[in-house]
């Protein structure tokens, strides 16, 4: 849907959000193939338009929340934007890293980025054996009580097809502000 306000340039839809609203926007026709056709168009009654290619958008979301991630952290060009962008911290001891951005770097270095909050566990603990050493799991209680209250950490369902539990967590680096809105 489109925002309240279009003056708001820094909105931008979540991928259902945007398949829905041009799934109600625009009908298929099956004899025009990779084009819809827009009801709402001023143009004419037979304006077709070409919706971008899906792989090339997903390249291009990735390409953004990498670079995003990247200057947020100050990851150098050349170095990969992922847990191993983080020096070792000393044998045994805690990286001075906050959960944060060990959660983003985690996310950020994963194929699809996104993650099941098993797998940012395991990454985390593969790349820093303190973690893994603990006998206490507070830390993972934090990890999961962080990306339920920021608004940059979006849980997105696990798809019917997808064996496992859980849902998958993704990031919004556009998001402004440090917490999620309250429902009240």
């Amino acid at each position: 849907m489109p925002p309240q306000s279009t003056q708001d340039s820094n909105y931008e839809p979540s991928p259902s959000q945007a398949r829905s609203y041009y799934r109600d926007q625009y009908q298929y026709r099956s004899d025009t193939a990779g084009t819809y056709h827009s009801s709402s168009s001023s143009s004419g009654h037979n304006s077709y338009e070409s919706l971008p290619d899906a792989s090339s958008v997903e390249t291009s979301r990735r390409q953004e929340t990498i670079e995003s991630v990247r200057r947020r952290y100050n990851i150098p060009d050349g170095i990969p934007v992922n847990l191993n962008a983080i020096p070792d911290p000393p044998l045994g001891q805690k990286p001075s890293e906050k959960h944060a951005k060990l959660v983003h770097l985690a996310i950020a270095g994963s194929p699809n980025l996104r993650l099941s909050l098993r797998e940012i566990y395991h990454a985390i603990e593969e790349r820093f054996p303190y973690y893994k050493n603990l006998t206490d799991k507070k830390w993972q209680g934090s990890i999961r009580h962080m990306l339920s209250l920021k608004a940059e950490f979006i849980s997105t369902p696990r798809p019917i097809t997808e064996p496992g539990q859980g849902q998958y967590w993704s990031l919004n680096m556009n998001m402004t502000g440090d917490k999620r809105v309250r429902k009240r």
